[in-house]
């Protein structure tokens, strides 16, 4: 009986904080997995980067923003099946510079927690919200 290698996809995603809101980000509708729905923005961690390098590069491809990668809000992991585990990491980042514009995502919105909690969100996503529900924005 022979098991399945397990691999891990390590993604990362940014908490962006202005006031008492947060930014999200709307999915593509040709995404392949989970389109249209909302998100922490963010992405994978390629080989041989940190989670900052791959949230400042996510964050200028998908925003145009450039952002400072500051501690960590979260981390999920979860099962995806197919000997696939998903290790998503969260972050707190400031906006360096630019106001994020609408390159690889389909929308984008400044939410409260409440707003957030209403959107259709991927599982991963939920314990992050819970977690800054717990700690607050500061």
């Amino acid at each position: 009986m022979s098991h399945a290698a397990t691999r891990t996809l390590r993604v990362v995603g940014a908490v962006l904080v202005r006031g008492d809101r947060v930014l999200v980000t709307q999915r593509l509708a040709d995404a392949p997995r989970w389109p249209n729905l909302w998100e922490f923005p963010g992405g994978k961690v390629e080989p041989g980067e940190t989670d900052a390098d791959a949230l400042e590069r996510e964050l200028e491809e998908e925003l145009d923003l450039r952002v400072s990668v500051g501690r960590q809000v979260a981390r999920v992991q979860m099962d995806r099946g197919a000997g696939e585990i998903l290790d998503f990491r969260t972050y707190r980042c400031e906006v360096l510079g630019g106001e994020p514009r609408l390159v690889e995502v389909q929308d984008l919105r400044w939410a409260t927690l409440s707003e957030i909690e209403a959107l259709d969100m991927p599982p991963a996503d939920a314990p992050v919200l819970a977690a800054l529900q717990r700690g607050g924005l500061q």
